[in-house]
């Protein structure tokens, strides 16, 4: 066994089913960070702000802040909207992470460390000019952007008054979402929907639901399990538990 965890074939499929649903013309949106005038040479005044800053909050607060800043509550008015367009009410119960587990601290400190390496290519490729357009500087600054911890508290306002039953974890959302599942009736019945693929590497949880563009995707566990050669969940488990995942380096970091 390699230290690779054996679910990065899974975690591929899913990325890769991902990056195709966002190649999409993301041009509107740049006007979050931006006007609608061409960019300026990177030795005029830049029209991006990038400001490293270091937190021990768990949400990790973006280190990006934008030219203009967005109406945090409209943003919920659209993730409503989104999810009545596919979801029922009154049968989804959304699970929001509630306190920081030191067990994931390595993780978070794992994922500061690339937002900053991003950081710093991003403001160097945009001084040396190789940014040509709005659109190649937007997708770069997506895939750094974390939002802040006021924009999820305006969204969880908006679906809390608009009916949305949320549960506000104890702990991680992860462990609450197996914990929900082993305890129903019929752990069939239960339908996760999530984007977190570390959830397959939970006994009770038997297939998840992602969503990729306008369709519904879902991975099976059995289909999991027959493509490396593991006879039970618990083995999948311990695979996990035994390589990596976000709560452990592995045995073989031990060393």
């Amino acid at each position: 066994m390699t230290q690779t965890s054996l679910l990065a074939q899974h975690h591929n499929k899913i990325h890769l089913a991902q990056k195709r649903a966002a190649d999409v013309d993301d041009a509107d949106a740049t006007n979050t960070a931006f006007s609608n005038k061409r960019l300026r040479p990177p030795n005029s005044a830049p029209v991006l702000r990038l400001s490293l800053r270091t937190s021990s909050d768990y949400w990790r607060p973006s280190p990006l802040r934008f030219v203009s800043t967005r109406d945090f509550r409209s943003v919920g008015v659209a993730v409503e909207k989104i999810l009545s367009s596919r979801l029922s009410k009154s049968t989804t119960v959304l699970h929001m992470d509630g306190l920081p587990l030191v067990e994931k601290e390595s993780a978070h400190d794992k994922r500061d460390q690339k937002l900053s390496m991003q950081l710093e290519t991003l403001e160097r490729d945009y001084a040396d000019g190789k940014l040509h357009n709005k659109r190649q500087l937007y997708k770069r600054l997506k895939a750094s952007y974390r939002a802040p911890p006021e924009a999820l508290s305006a969204v969880l306002e908006v679906l809390t008054q608009s009916g949305w039953r949320i549960c506000q974890c104890l702990n991680q959302r992860d462990t609450c979402n197996a914990e929900t599942v082993n305890n129903a009736a019929v752990s069939g019945d239960i339908r996760v929907i999530t984007k977190d693929s570390d959830l397959m590497a939970f006994e009770s949880i038997t297939s998840i639901t992602i969503p990729v563009k306008n369709t519904w995707t879902t991975f099976l566990k059995d289909e999991l399990l027959e493509d490396h050669g593991l006879s039970t969940p618990a083995h999948l488990t311990l695979a996990a538990l035994l390589s990596s995942n976000d709560y452990t380096n592995g045995v073989f970091h031990m060393a």
